[in-house]
């Protein structure tokens, strides 16, 4: 949406011009114009005039850095008086030494205030340009954090297999389920079940080291690549997090709820898709739910 341009700039720029003018072609036309005016040097003023008045448009969009569009301003209004000042000069209505001062003040004050102006503008663009980013990055990993659990969500773990598939790292998918989960919401409510599922979260979030990093991929269930480690070594991990989640009940009002996870987990072959290492992953934890929960299973 294009913005409106104030007409006080305007006013400081033309009246006073358009004034002058008026007055030298009057006084030109009565006492005979000047032999020596250049009529292309005349046209050569005037584009740059109409130029640089359609700067004080284009100065518009810094509206909201009030100092940098004053200064902006400022710096055009001096130089489209120059340009005047060189018409006017044409008829040789002062004197030629008084007009050179005023055209030297003019260039000086409006080439250092437009250059002050332009780098402000600048900076002030760059900023803008930074904080755009910044909300981007923002947007981008809100788009990918579990508004719940503030743990990456489900677009984050896929993102991840695909970094994964890409540079052809084995890695070993550790799957993780909340036990009786709709127990905990209909003897407690879903806002207790809402405070299990962060205490959870919380407590995976602390017990990962290194580059462990737990997704909550949907409801009570959350996942974790492992990289860079054998089967039993990636089976110490899962018993790790199984005995911190244990081992950490969940405050609600005046009791605790005791919550434990079912795991399972398996090494992703070379050949076998993300999809197949999954389904795997999670047959071993619908096992580990059937053996009696709270315990870790790996994939055969």
């Amino acid at each position: 949406m294009n913005q409106r341009t104030p007409i006080l700039p305007w006013l400081l720029v033309t009246l006073p011009g358009l004034l002058l003018l008026i007055v030298s072609i009057n006084l030109g036309s009565k006492n005979g114009w000047n032999p020596n005016a250049e009529l292309l040097d005349l046209l050569a003023e005037s584009v740059l005039m109409v130029i640089l008045l359609m700067w004080i448009r284009t100065a518009s969009i810094l509206k909201r850095q009030q100092r940098t569009y004053w200064v902006f301003i400022l710096g055009v209004f001096c130089l489209v008086w120059l340009m005047i000042l060189k018409m006017v000069a044409e008829f040789a209505l002062v004197q030629p030494l008084g007009m050179q001062i005023l055209e030297t003040v003019f260039a000086i004050a409006g080439i250092t205030l437009l250059s002050f102006g332009v780098a402000a503008w600048g900076r002030d663009y760059r900023i803008l340009i930074e904080e755009t980013e910044e909300k981007k990055n923002q947007y981008k990993q809100l788009s990918l954090t579990d508004a719940l659990t503030q743990l990456p969500n489900r677009a984050a773990y896929n993102k991840q297999i695909q970094r994964l598939t890409s540079q052809k790292t084995d890695y070993i998918l550790v799957l993780a389920d909340l036990d009786h989960f709709k127990q905990i919401n209909d003897q407690h409510g879903h806002d207790a079940g809402d405070a299990a599922l962060q205490q959870v979260s919380k407590t995976l979030r602390a017990s990962c080291r290194g580059d462990e990093e737990c997704f909550r991929i949907g409801g009570e269930e959350f996942a974790i690549f492992l990289t860079q480690c054998t089967l039993e070594q990636a089976k110490d991990v899962a018993e790790r997090l199984r005995s911190a989640i244990e081992s950490t009940p969940v405050a609600w009002q005046d009791s605790t709820i005791q919550c434990t996870v079912s795991i399972g987990l398996c090494f992703s072959q070379q050949g076998e898709s993300p999809q197949t290492t999954y389904r795997h992953a999670d047959a071993a934890l619908y096992q580990a739910k059937q053996e009696g929960r709270n315990r870790v299973v790996v994939s055969s």
